[in-house]
Parts: C-alpha cells; structure tokens; sequence
C-alpha cells in the first residue's frame, strides 16, 4: 500500500513537471492517463489497451495525445530523465545502458519501419528499431532517452519522407551515432552517469568511444574477437588472442567470474 502511494505522489510530481511544454489542457490531462497506463500491471500496452484502463469510452483522445497533439517531446524526455537521476543519483553504482529495442509492424506507413533485424522477434521481421538508453543501478532502473532508427533509403527519398512526415532536419545516423547524440543531451544536463555500457554495436564503433574517453566517461562494451585492442603503445592484439593470453589462463580464472542472461537466441555468457 504505502510503495503504491508512493508511486501515484511521483506520477502526480512529474506530470505537473510536464505541464509547461503542453501547448493546451487537454493534451496534458490526456498525458497523465496514458502516463498511468504505462505504469500500470496492463498485458499489452497500447492506444486502446491504455484508453480502456483509463476509463475512456474510445481510444480517440490517446492516439490523438500520440499522434497530432501539439506538445515538445524533446522538452519532455528531458524532464523524465532528470526526474529519474534525482531518485537515483545517490546510488553506489550507476551506468547507462545502451540498446536498441525492435517494435514489429504490418504495413510500411510507420517512419522507420523495414524489413530489419528485430531483438523482439529474434529474426528479420518488418518494424521499427530505436536506440535507447537506461539510467540503471540497483536501486532501480529507467529509460532516459530514446532516438528511432531511420534507414538511410527512406530520408533519402523526399517523397516517401513527406508521406511519413518526417522533418527536413533528420539527417541519417547509425545506432552508435544515436546514442552519442543521447548521451551529449545527458552532459548538457548533467545526468550523465560515470559509466557507460553496450553490446558490440556500440563497442566497435571507434568515434562513440572517443567521445566518452574525450568527456571523462568510463565504459564497458562487447567486442568482436577480431576486434583489434591496443595492450600497450607498442603492442596491438585481436581481443581473442588478448582474452587467451591474459583472461583465460588457469592462474587467471579465479579472479573472474562468469554470468550469464537470457538473451533471445538462449543463454548468453
């Protein structure tokens, strides 16, 4: 009971945060059901599903919050992000985590959808891809910024950009570069943690890596075993070789242990 109060006095907080970036009444009002929805113990979250829990006759008034409301969705994303370091800032251990997220789709109508690789599916399957990041500690855990992943050939057709109403501004950028621009808004606003972690589609890319050595950032991410590491100034290494010569050895087993999570394919180590 009290961790359910508790929960409705911070939805109440950072709903009132928002209010200032909805341009009418009605949006906003609209955001804290759909906002209670997406907290709440709902199956399957969507327009309708979120419109139903909210007591609403029709899901008219949440797809119109979604989808033609006037409100600064950047502004917004900024406000829940600082929400959520102020109630985990004081935690130990604090790391951002990169990932992208797949959400399926049947037809072609959605900016970003295609055929593509989708985590959700575990397969190529037709759907959106967006790269978010998750501000996560052991006190807790939340998403503190999202970027969708536009493929190249959409943007660069003008028809098919404006039949998908994406702005003129939106220039294509890879996954990792999604993320950098993720993480220059947290240094901006000073919510960036002191480590960063990713899979091998951030840890290969050499510029995302440089821009955390250059802004004082640790991170930890998955490599290729052909991935080439500098050991010293004078020594370069694929990380297989490096892994073998300096991991995997029997003297060095005991100081490492190995865990491993359910990943979509099975176990991953």
């Amino acid at each position: 009971m009290v961790e359910g109060e508790r929960a409705v006095a911070n939805l109440g907080v950072l709903h009132e945060r928002l209010r200032r970036w909805f341009a009418r009444v009605e949006p906003f009002a609209q955001a804290r059901k759909y906002m209670t929805g997406l907290v709440g113990d709902l199956p399957r979250k969507n327009a309708w599903t979120i419109a139903e829990y909210a007591g609403d006759r029709t899901p008219d008034r949440m797809q119109r919050l979604l989808n033609h409301a006037v409100w600064d969705h950047d502004q917004a994303q900024g406000v829940v992000r600082r929400f959520v370091v102020e109630a985990l800032e004081d935690q130990p251990l604090r790391v951002g985590a990169l990932d992208e997220s797949g959400q399926e789709k049947q037809g072609d109508t959605t900016a970003g959808a295609k055929r593509q690789y989708m985590g959700c599916a575990g397969r190529v399957a037709n759907g959106v891809n967006t790269v978010y990041c998750s501000y996560a500690t052991a006190g807790g855990h939340a998403l503190v910024g999202a970027r969708i992943y536009m493929p190249e050939e959409q943007l660069a057709d003008a028809g098919r950009r404006a039949a998908l109403g994406v702005p003129d501004d939106v220039e294509f950028a890879t996954k990792p570069q999604l993320a950098a621009d993720i993480l220059a808004e947290m240094i901006a606003d000073a919510t960036i943690p002191p480590w960063i972690a990713g899979d091998e589609v951030y840890g290969r890319s050499g510029k995302l890596r440089t821009f955390l050595e250059d802004n004082g950032i640790g991170y930890v991410m998955r490599v290729g075993c052909a991935f080439t590491l500098e050991v010293t100034p004078d020594q370069r290494m694929r990380a297989d070789a490096a892994v073998a010569a300096h991991l995997a050895r029997r003297k060095h087993r005991r100081r490492w242990q190995i865990c491993s999570v359910t990943g979509s394919k099975g176990e991953r180590a």
